[in-house]
């Protein structure tokens, strides 16, 4: 045997084994890859398909929110007229409130002016009944001094 043929047979006991071996492990790997890849082409499609439900819950809830803003804005019209209605509704009826309250108030000052004369009246009348009183009072005394006058 020649050294070559020794080298020869060398490489082939222990490099072909691990050759077979790498080959066999590089298979493995290419089975794994494919294996990955296929895993990955999936992924991608599902999230490619998640994209796309995502746009168009999107696009839904912009439409929501276009159509609830248009319902806020017409809500918001509509409030507004009844506040002014409901405003003018109370200040009207805060002016007959007033008016009445004035004219009570104007009809209450009328009675209160007409007692006060009462009273005044009343007092001059008071006041002129005494004096009469004590007029009579003294002539019946001046009467009486006048008949024993008389009868003395």
């Amino acid at each position: 045997m020649d050294v070559a043929e020794v080298i020869k047979k060398a490489i082939q006991e222990w490099v072909v084994p691990q050759l077979e071996a790498l080959q066999g492990s590089v298979a493995e790997v290419r089975v794994a890859l494919d294996l990955t890849n296929q895993r990955m082409g999936d992924l991608q499609l599902q999230l490619t398909d998640l994209s796309r439900r995502i746009d168009e819950t999107n696009k839904r809830i912009d439409a929501v929110r276009s159509e609830l803003t248009e319902q806020i804005i017409g809500v918001r019209s509509e409030l507004t007229e009844q506040i002014i209605g409901v405003r003018s509704e109370l200040t009207e009826r805060i002016e007959d409130v007033r008016r009445d309250f004035i004219d009570r108030y104007d009809r209450l000052s009328a009675r209160m002016d007409r007692l006060g004369e009462a009273i005044v009246r009343r007092d001059e009348y008071d006041r002129v009944l005494r004096h009469m009183e004590h007029r009579i009072t003294s002539m019946e005394g001046t009467i009486e001094d006048l008949k024993r006058r008389i009868a003395a």
